[in-house]
């Protein structure tokens, strides 16, 4: 039996957050106006936003009925939330090594839009919009796979 859409976001945002590095280690101003972090400041921003992402791809994959998909939409949400508040956090402040500074930032670019189009998806498994899951699981994994190269330390 083929997997769902909402099974293969699922499963794909829960490999995602499993593959993410954690390699060491917003706001208004420039770049160099922003305070300079610790790596371990910015890899505590990063397991926290990749920890939600892990934890609601999989509570995503353990969804059996719309009913069940609907008592757990609100922790969904939370752990959607948590993801893109930790994520968008990296945009406030910068590292002094570069190649990880660049990967903050590539991060800080791709994660909120990954947020954005995952609450979408929810929204529309909720509303149950003939076609537009299917299409924004799409989007989603397209999401991932940027978040992911994102996410590589070159």
């Amino acid at each position: 039996m083929p997997m769902s859409p909402r099974s293969a976001a699922a499963v794909a945002l829960a490999a995602l957050a499993a593959a993410v590095p954690l390699t060491s280690a917003g706001a208004a101003r420039s770049p160099s106006q922003r305070p300079v972090v610790s790596t371990t400041h910015y890899l505590r921003d990063v397991q926290q936003a990749t920890g939600a992402l892990k934890s609601f791809g999989i509570g995503l994959t353990r969804l059996t009925t719309l009913a069940d998909f609907r008592a757990k939409l609100p922790g969904l949400r939370r752990q959607l939330t948590t993801f893109d508040r930790s994520i968008r956090r990296l945009r406030s402040y910068r590292l002094a090594i570069r190649t990880i500074d660049a990967q903050r930032a590539r991060l800080a670019a791709t994660g909120p839009v990954l947020a954005k189009d995952a609450d979408a998806f929810l929204d529309a498994v909720r509303d149950l919009n003939q076609g537009r899951p299917r299409s924004l699981a799409t989007t989603v994994e397209r999401d991932l796979r940027r978040f992911e190269k994102a996410a590589q330390v070159s």
